[in-house]
């Protein structure tokens, strides 16, 4: 692990001083701690400073911390510092955790709005830039109380069903320009979240994982639901069932209930409750999902379209008493005339009765067109409400359904221990073979706990176990081996064995990586087959390679070439056409291995610089290899000679486009390699050293 080197600056951006444990003269810092944290991305960054170097005293509250580390810069502040007259610990939270200083009030949404309009309101002075945003819905969402504008916007992702990420922005020159806010569907089956899904990473007991420790509990177990939608939505109405490949029923939902059960679980785990209503045996609970906000806007438009009819005939019943008002004061206007015998009075006031039963027929005409308008939209609305919510109620009983599955068995938590370099979010496979039948996790790395100055105190922390079967297939096994034969590799007969791992029948990805780490890792027994003298003394070994697809079986021949004699002849794997298809008889993996990841590829001499030169015990070579996700790694070997007393170019390779920095080992301590984007490769030392190594090194390009 490469300790960074932290630049300390003041409020404003202006640099202070560097904290830097690989410089003499730098002020260096001890017992540190970056804590990591899914939730936000939040950091935490705790360290102590002795007080030797003078350098300590810019170390105030308030001033920032920026620092470069796996890829991701890290911008935090100082908010505590506890010192006695001999060193200073510090304590400084990253830039999102300042949010904790702005205060939001309570808020309620007049109408659906997008997660971005909401950020808009909650933050109006344009202090978060959004980056990424995946989620295309809307939501209506209501905030009773004040409270941060850090917890607001925590509370808003989780109501959207979000995970947010905050990432720093920070210039060449300290300053931290912005803060950027990507926004993530919710971790789920169908979404990663934050993060990567890295299945090709294998952690494994033993090697390194520490312990896994599995707790399984059915404290809240349940073998019953009633699942409420949006607007009261139930199952009500229809019937569901689900039956196992054994043809038992297995989950079932009665259209007069509203509830789903696990027959088969609730056996298992009976309720132990008495009462007169108790003898299902079933434990049950109610639990709440947001089926969607289309079928809540019909309803809305429907309750819209109502209250205009509902206006309508409250203005007709008005005008109707007022009408009738009117009509009594004119008739008896008339009485009055034609018993005083005026017909000239009486003819006008009849002609004002006429226009006042005009007027008002004519507005309760216009009324009615409208309450038919508005009469059609409702009847509308109603049919098509009731085909949403029918989409929507299967919705809602898929979404219980899994639900159900998952809290109808014993609660399995797990505690895995060691350290990882991983990103937050990032969904790993973890391995323990001590476990009957062997253990295999997928889980989700949810904190770190890394120490820069004493990397064994690191520790990661996982989250969303999820266990996946370990069953054997073993027509699946037998067909790794033929395909370990085609792609292993080996110094000489005797480093063929016989260790043989196990595989999971549970990949279900699309990709090849998870095989071809199986492939790589796992060596086979000694191959069998004709042998054949060739020209150039090798002994050429023929062996078959099959590539099952459905009932279709293809043949593929390859040839191994191994040692003979001391002629220094090396056995590899090679296929004679363009990969290999797998898949196995469950149907769960589906993958090409291409020749380019199967062939061995031989290490080439690197090309060095006038002055520079390497042994012929330990020359400087260099290969390039395709990886699991397809990209390519050029690996370096060898030492090279030469005076290294100031940075100096030892060698180009036009294949490099990438930057990176990193430490080698020469004859005077650590040497510092680095790559530039014209691919050139520098050596650095603080030392004057004459030979420095390259073994182990490698560039992801």
């Amino acid at each position: 692990m490469i300790m960074p080197r932290i630049t300390v600056t003041d409020e404003n951006g202006v640099y202070l001083t560097t904290l830097d444990n690989r410089s003499r003269r730098s002020l260096h810092y001890s017992d540190d701690k970056l804590h990591t944290y899914l939730t936000g991305t939040a950091a935490t960054f705790d360290f102590k400073v002795t007080k030797t170097n003078p350098d300590f005293s810019f170390l105030k509250e308030g001033c920032k911390l920026l620092f470069k580390f796996e890829e991701r810069q890290y911008a935090l502040t100082i908010v505590t510092i506890a010192e006695d007259e001999y060193t200073m610990s510090i304590n400084a939270l990253s830039l999102a955790l300042e949010l904790n200083n702005a205060e939001v009030d309570e808020y309620e949404a007049k109408s659906m709005m997008a997660i971005e309009q909401y950020i808009d309101v909650f933050d109006p002075q344009d202090t978060i830039k959004i980056g990424i945003n995946e989620l295309d819905y809307r939501r209506q969402l209501t905030w009773s109380g004040s409270e941060t504008l850090l917890a607001r916007l925590l509370s808003l992702a989780e109501q959207f069903d979000a995970e947010i990420e905050f990432i720093n922005e920070v210039d060449i020159d300290y300053n931290v320009t912005g803060l950027t806010l990507n926004i993530y569907k919710k971790h789920s089956s169908d979404s990663q979240g934050i993060g990567m899904y890295r299945p090709e990473i294998k952690l494994e007991y033993g090697r390194n994982v520490e312990t896994i420790q599995r707790t399984s509990d059915i404290i809240e177990l349940k073998t019953s639901i009633r699942p409420i939608g949006s607007n009261d939505l139930t199952l009500i109405g229809k019937n569901y069932e689900e039956y196992n490949e054994d043809g038992d029923l297995e989950y079932f939902s009665f259209k007069e209930t509203g509830w789903i059960y696990a027959p088969l679980a609730r056996d298992k785990f009976p309720s132990n409750t008495t009462g007169p209503n108790t003898n299902d045996r079933y434990m049950g609970a109610t639990w709440k999902y947001d089926t969607g906000d289309k079928a809540t806007q019909m309803i809305n438009d429907k309750k819209t379209a109502e209250k205009a009819i509902e206006s309508e005939r409250n203005k007709q019943k008005e005008w109707k008493e007022d009408h009738d008002k009117k009509l009594k004061e004119l008739n008896d206007e008339y009485a009055k005339n034609v018993a005083a015998g005026d017909s000239k009075k009486a003819e006008a006031t009849k002609k004002k009765i006429d226009t006042e039963n005009e007027k008002y027929t004519e507005k309760v005409a216009e009324s009615n067109k409208e309450i038919a308008k508005q009469q059609k939209i409702v009847d509308d609305l109603t049919v098509k409400i009731k085909a949403q919510q029918d989409i929507e109620r299967d919705q809602l009983y898929a979404a219980a359904l899994a639900r159900l599955k998952e809290i109808s068995k014993p609660k399995i938590t797990y505690d895995v221990k060691g350290y990882f370099e991983l990103g937050l979010g990032d969904t790993v496979r973890i391995y323990d073979n001590k476990f009957d039948p062997p253990l295999i996790l997928e889980a989700r790395v949810s904190e770190q706990e890394i120490s820069f100055t004493n990397p064994s105190s690191s520790k990661t922390h996982f989250t969303n176990f999820v266990e996946l079967s370990s069953q054997i297939d073993s027509k699946l096994l037998e067909r790794v081996q033929e395909l370990i034969k085609a792609s292993t590799t080996y110094d000489s007969l005797s480093a063929i064995t016989t260790t043989i791992g196990t595989l999971s029948n549970s990949f279900t990805v699309d990709t090849t990586a998870s095989i071809q780490t199986f492939a790589r890792e796992l060596t086979t027994e000694t191959i069998e087959g004709s042998q054949t003298i060739s020209d150039e003394g090798k002994i050429t070994t023929s062996y078959r390679a099959e590539a099952y697809s459905g009932e279709n079986t293809v043949d593929y021949t390859g040839y191994e070439a191994i040692q003979e004699d001391s002629m220094g002849y090396q056995q590899r794997g090679k296929v004679s056409h363009a990969g290999i298809d797998l898949s196995d008889e469950r149907n769960n993996f589906f993958g090409r291995l291409d020749a380019e990841m199967l062939n061995y590829v031989e290490w080439q001499n690197l090309t060095l610089k006038s002055g520079f030169t390497s042994s012929t015990d330990s020359p400087v070579q260099y290969r390039i290899k395709k990886e699991l996700d397809q990209s390519y790694k050029i690996e370096f070997k060898g030492w090279v000679t030469g005076n290294f007393e100031n940075e100096v170019v030892i060698a180009a390779l036009d294949n490099l486009s990438t930057q990176i920095m990193i430490l080698v080992p020469s004859d005077k301590g650590l040497a510092v390699l680095s790559i530039d984007l014209q691919g050139n490769i520098k050596i650095k030392t603080n030392e004057k050293a004459n030979l420095v190594s390259l073994d182990a090194v490698f560039v992801r390009i």
